[in-house]
């Protein structure tokens, strides 16, 4: 083993949804995780681009979810302010499931998920080899990573790549059926217009015809705007999935918006309301606060 090399439990290639989603996971689990990424972001697939001052999500879309595990990742991301509900369906067609986009891209998902994550960006792994049960990863930059498990999350054609160039052989009848997998090739256009696109809300259309299979305005999408909740909504929330009052945001469709410095003075506060002749109105507790006028309306910290 070269004196150099780095050591670790679990080696992830790819920082997309995949890889950080996992990471996060085996490190919760007590185990150390390293994440390597040729790319200068993460996100993968997930991936968001300004020109001229606009932004593009020329990536995914959209995030959908059908495991609960999955729904709890994302709960917290939501949590977070780095994901919003986009709407449930397009050119008219809803179907009750629920598309998440990233505040204000979908690069913010996984720049969130990414958070206390050990990984290393523009690294390219050129090789993977197996030596006395351990894995080593050799990549362009010239250092070498070893680790007892590999997690591989690029397209399977890379993945394949990675393998033969150490000669790690695989069984023949699973070498066979991920060789036979192909993708599907795409071209995003992206353009900044002169003006409204007119394209109605949600702000895309999903084409089931012709050459074009997707036009979205990112500039609609990308608006924050509070829907409305149904009490049965509310009941949904609070009865089905155990959720207190307390626990319950976004509850009339409002959103507030913080930036990430001045979140950390605002982290366990509460806005409370006493009505009444000697109520207050609304006032705001904060634990972080060194001072706070008689009203409770502002505070210092």
């Amino acid at each position: 083993m070269d004196s150099t090399e780095q050591n670790t439990d679990v080696l992830v290639i790819g920082a997309g949804m995949a890889g950080l989603t996992a990471a996060a996971e085996l490190q919760r689990a007590g185990l150390r995780v390293v994440i390597l990424d040729k790319s200068r972001s993460v996100g993968g697939r997930l991936a968001s681009r300004r020109i001229d001052g606009a932004t593009f999500d020329h990536g995914a879309q959209f995030i959908t979810t059908r495991d609960p595990r999955f729904a709890a990742v994302l709960e917290q991301t939501l949590q977070n302010g780095a994901l919003k509900e986009w709407c449930r369906g397009f050119s008219g067609r809803e179907d009750g499931h629920a598309r998440w986009c990233g505040i204000p891209s979908m690069s913010a998902v996984p720049k969130h998920l990414a958070t206390g994550l050990e990984l290393e960006l523009e690294v390219a792994v050129s090789s993977l080899q197996v030596s006395k049960s351990r894995w080593h990863a050799e990549t362009d930059t010239g250092a070498t990573y070893s680790s007892a498990a590999v997690l591989l999350t690029p397209p399977v054609p890379q993945s394949l790549a990675l393998l033969n160039a150490g000669g790690v052989l695989l069984a023949p009848e699973l070498q066979n059926r991920l060789g036979a997998i192909e993708y599907e090739r795409c071209l995003a256009v992206m353009a900044v217009l002169g003006g409204p696109s007119r394209i109605p809300p949600p702000g895309a259309l999903s084409l089931n015809e012709g050459p074009i299979a997707w036009i979205a305005d990112n500039q609609i999408k990308a608006t924050v705007s509070g829907r409305p909740k149904h009490l049965y909504s509310i009941y949904q929330k609070m009865i089905v999935r155990g959720k207190d009052f307390d626990d319950i945001y976004d509850l009339i469709g409002v959103r507030i918006l913080v930036d990430k410095k001045s979140l950390l003075y605002l982290i366990g506060t509460t806005l409370e309301y006493s009505g009444g002749l000697n109520g207050k109105g609304f006032a705001f507790n904060n634990p972080n606060a060194n001072r706070t006028c008689g009203c409770g309306e502002s505070f210092a910290v």
